[in-house]
């Protein structure tokens, strides 16, 4: 890589997260690209909003980036490297390594009732899993007010 982005990993922040990153699978080609010009690709896109395709030309090529992004997000690679970094702030901070309280107001409450109320209008059913709604049925949800108040 030649051109140093705002987005890039430090040497020493890709050593923190490089041990979370899964190995090369056994039997198969080694790799040829490094993984620290994938995670500063993927950083790219994430911070500068950019489409996949117009990744610049001294990453990766941009589907190599993507089928990483998309493995590590299916086998739990992102959620495990969350987790650890969120946990090792805590702790910097002499905190709790887990947060035991959260707290929701009242206006995001009020809105997520009403989205229900304003999916149900359109036949919007969403199903267990996250990210399948599916455009038949209605939602499960019932007596909520379409202008809830509190």
């Amino acid at each position: 890589m030649t051109k140093a982005y705002p987005s890039n990993l430090t040497y020493a922040q890709y050593e923190f997260l490089s041990d979370m990153i899964p190995e090369a699978k056994p039997g198969g080609r080694k790799r040829e690209v490094e993984m620290w010009e994938v995670l500063n690709a993927i950083f790219y896109v994430l911070v500068e909003g950019v489409r996949w395709r117009s990744l610049p030309g001294d990453f990766p090529a941009w589907q190599t980036v993507y089928t990483y992004f998309r493995n590590w997000r299916q086998d739990g690679t992102w959620l495990h490297i969350h987790d650890s970094l969120r946990e090792w702030t805590r702790i910097e901070i002499e905190r709790h390594h887990s947060p035991s309280e959260a707290i929701i107001d009242s206006q995001s409450v009020n809105f997520q009732l009403w989205m229900c109320r304003y999916a149900q209008m359109f036949c919007l059913e969403v199903l267990p899993h996250p990210g399948a709604a599916k455009l038949y049925g209605r939602l499960p949800i019932k007596d909520v007010p379409l202008f809830p108040s509190v």
